[in-house]
């Protein structure tokens, strides 16, 4: 398998993981997380937000050069290349494993009791650099 395709084969997998995931389980979206920022260092990002207690929280980066213009539904961010999706994240939360120099914008949402998830805030991005 060559390394593209196995790419794709797992944000295929992943896509589908959080299909499954955002699917409903009796709960709600939650709303757009606020307090939404970020720090970056070198080769990460120092993601933060307001958390709301029994709200379970996702991450989502993309360079910003691909970020998806809406954050009103965050299948968009899923699978973007150079990109990643983190599930059941906590505030704060670092990304590692970024390229120095590479803009990336970040988007954080959530979801309650199972439900599906919410809208995403808004963006916020950052570019990490060594020391």
């Amino acid at each position: 398998m060559s390394i593209r395709s196995f790419k794709l084969f797992l944000a295929a997998a992943l896509t589908a993981a959080l299909c499954v995931a955002c699917g409903g389980g009796g709960g709600s979206a939650a709303p757009a997380p606020t307090g939404l920022a970020v720090v970056a260092g070198d080769t990460i990002a120092t993601v933060s937000w307001d958390m709301v207690e029994g709200v379970e929280y996702w991450v989502f980066d993309v360079p910003t050069s691909k970020a998806p213009a809406s954050t009103t539904a965050m299948g968009a961010w899923i699978g973007v290349s150079g990109g990643a999706t983190f599930v059941k994240a906590t505030s704060p939360f670092v990304v590692s494993g970024l390229v120095n120099g590479t803009g990336y914008s970040f988007s954080v949402n959530g979801r309650s009791s199972g439900g599906p998830g919410g809208p995403g805030a808004t963006p916020v991005t950052a570019t990490p650099l060594a020391p």
